[in-house]
């Protein structure tokens, strides 16, 4: 597990194994040190702002969440030409309309190293959003494919 925490809520993320160890199905973590940053796990999730249980309403404003993870034993080092990991996203609602935020980001060349068992989070207030279901993508500099969840505002 990975635990990243997103406000005052604590993410814990499952992680698999590391893709270079053959073919291991386990969800313990890797104890190779031949991890690359292929084996790096991104995860997006959508909560309430206060962290506060319960469900997600028109009125309670909600924050999305991305972590960055590592699951392997060994830390992860690698680069990217942007000094952030991700920076932006893409909101499409019930209606059809997509709405898009983020952070500006130099376009600069940064070595990142991901410890052990750890990560980077990074966070996205959204605010708060009309009744309905919702997806969020987030595009991660090192993933073949963005982060993304589903969620419904109730």
């Amino acid at each position: 597990m990975i635990s990243r925490q997103l406000g005052a809520a604590l993410v814990l993320i499952a992680v698999p194994g590391c893709s270079s160890c053959g073919d291991r199905t386990s969800t313990e973590p890797s104890t190779t040190t031949a991890c690359t940053v292929e084996d790096v796990v991104v995860h997006a999730e959508v909560r309430r702002a206060d962290a506060a249980p319960g469900p997600m309403s028109s009125t309670t404003p909600l924050r999305l969440g991305v972590v960055i993870g590592n699951p392997c034993t060994e830390p992860i080092s690698f680069g990217t030409s942007s000094l952030c990991l991700a920076n932006r996203f893409t909101l499409s609602a019930p209606d059809g309309s997509i709405r898009t935020g983020g952070a500006s980001c130099a376009q600069t060349t940064r070595e990142w190293t991901l410890p052990p068992m750890d990560g980077e989070s990074i966070g996205f207030e959204l605010g708060n959003l009309d009744p309905g279901r919702y997806t969020v993508s987030v595009p991660v500099a090192i993933a073949d494919a963005p982060a993304t969840a589903a969620f419904t505002v109730e």
